[in-house]
């Protein structure tokens, strides 16, 4: 797939595929020496979606995942034939495990070719998660401050700002029990904002 590569991702991604190869024990996929849009193999896609170490860490993470699955989709949608979409299933099938059967898996693919060119993604974080450090081992773990914002916000950018949405009272509860227990502890606002694709 075709792939844009930002020059604070390069040694990043080579990092992931040494790592991937050093558990493969292959020599391969090959590091990618520059920055630029080029060609990505399946490995070093996979590292790319993999990279976590960018200014805003996890959120970048996801957003490179978002940019693979587009990619892939956008590739298998510009060469598809029907030839390809029986087979689809056959190769899926040989690499993972599923309680889906083949004529399931056919059926879900014909959707996605049916929605593909309207696929819209969010990412809803700018007020809805608080960034917590962890003195034992230095991670930085994502805690949801108020659960029932995030779950307005997310009504929202499905249904429209007209949607009226009341939070569940489970809902309610699990963000009173959150806002308990992170108001012992020492939180930073994450920097970052809503993104629409």
């Amino acid at each position: 797939i075709e792939l844009t590569l930002k020059e604070n991702e390069v040694k990043n991604l080579n990092d992931k595929i040494t790592e991937m190869n050093g558990i493969y024990q292959v020599d391969r996929p090959s590091p990618l020496m520059e920055a630029g849009t080029q060609t990505f193999d399946g490995r070093q896609a996979l590292a790319y979606a993999r990279i976590r170490y960018t200014a805003n860490g996890d959120f970048d993470r996801v957003a490179r995942q978002r940019i693979v699955f587009r990619a892939i989709l956008d590739k298998f949608t510009h060469h598809f034939s029907p030839d390809m979409l029986i087979k689809l299933p056959l190769c899926i099938g040989e690499n993972i495990t599923t309680n889906m059967t083949r004529g399931e898996m056919l059926s879900y693919a014909m959707k996605i070719l049916r929605y593909c060119g309207n696929i819209q993604t969010y990412s809803l974080s700018d007020s809805s998660f608080m960034r917590q450090s962890y003195a034992d081992g230095g991670q930085f773990v994502l805690v949801p401050h108020y659960l029932t914002d995030m779950a307005v916000a997310l009504h929202a950018n499905i249904y429209g700002e007209d949607h009226a949405y009341e939070p569940t009272d489970n809902q309610k509860k699990l963000s009173s029990d959150l806002k308990r227990y992170t108001s012992n502890l020492e939180l930073k606002r994450v920097d970052t904002t809503i993104t629409v694709e």
